[in-house]
């Protein structure tokens, strides 16, 4: 086969995996899925219709006309069956509105705790004139929420990730991919940062530990929690508090119900 069949083999081959990929992320809402489960899956499905195409296209060559279209047949029908599977899993992971929904700040048994409107866990409210900053999506699974205290010297903040934290290895995963982030905390004046602890517990659920500390006396402490709702779906929930002081709202970060 010449350089320009070649070209032409391969092209046949990669346009239909780029269609795929351009369907997942429009079924995403114009992003694709960053959790490498996804990206395993998704070579798993683009894989064989490629090999396919171009195994396909030699037979064709070759003299072998239905032996290779029925090659190419094949991949192609792998390819949208695990683009529908695919759809499906992504649907699964994505946040809801609701699940998206801000926190209310409830009294329980005479507690000031805030709860999920839709998924009904909580943590204790820091109190101490904490006000709700902001509530933003971080990624079509992820959600974010920050309170902060009028001097702005706390910040507590929640994390929600949905279909992470059904393991210990899962939630482990997630506890290193914020700490390979958190250069982000030193802000624009770019403050040192260094991790001080990373651990997670061997335990069902699962749980972990993350703490960072800045170069200008702050720390960031996160807990981590591995938990199911009512309906089997794994989420991962993250309290982390950024203060001076080492124990601060050290019983918000322990104080996670379902």
């Amino acid at each position: 086969m010449g350089r320009a069949e070649w070209k032409k083999g391969a092209l046949t081959a990669l346009a239909p995996a780029g269609l795929a990929l351009g369907y997942l992320a429009w079924r995403n809402g114009g992003t694709l899925p960053s959790s490498a489960r996804f990206w395993a899956l998704l070579l798993l499905v683009i894989g064989p219709e490629i090999a396919g195409a171009l195994a396909g296209e030699y037979l064709q060559r070759t003299g072998r006309g239905l032996a290779g279209r029925l090659v190419a047949l094949g991949g192609m029908v792998w390819l949208l069956g695990g683009c529908a599977l695919l759809a499906a899993k992504t649907d699964a992971a994505t946040l809801t509105d609701a699940e998206r929904a801000p926190f209310v700040s409830v009294d329980d048994g005479g507690e000031r705790r805030l709860r999920h409107p839709t998924l009904g866990f909580s943590v204790l409210d820091p109190g101490r004139g904490f006000t709700a900053e902001r509530a933003q999506a971080i990624g079509p699974e992820s959600q974010f929420y920050s309170f902060v205290n009028p001097g702005g010297a706390e910040r507590l903040v929640i994390w929600l990730f949905k279909g992470q934290g059904d393991s210990t290895s899962s939630l482990r995963k997630l506890l290193e991919t914020v700490s390979r982030q958190s250069d982000v905390l030193g802000g624009d004046a770019k403050v040192p940062v260094r991790v001080v602890e990373l651990q997670t517990s061997p335990v069902e659920p699962p749980r972990g530990v993350l703490r960072i500390a800045l170069d200008d006396g702050r720390q960031f402490r996160t807990t981590a929690y591995g938990w199911r709702a009512a309906d089997g779906t794994s989420f991962a929930i993250l309290v982390a508090v950024m203060a001076r002081a080492p124990d601060a709202a050290a019983d918000v970060l322990a104080s996670f119900r379902p």
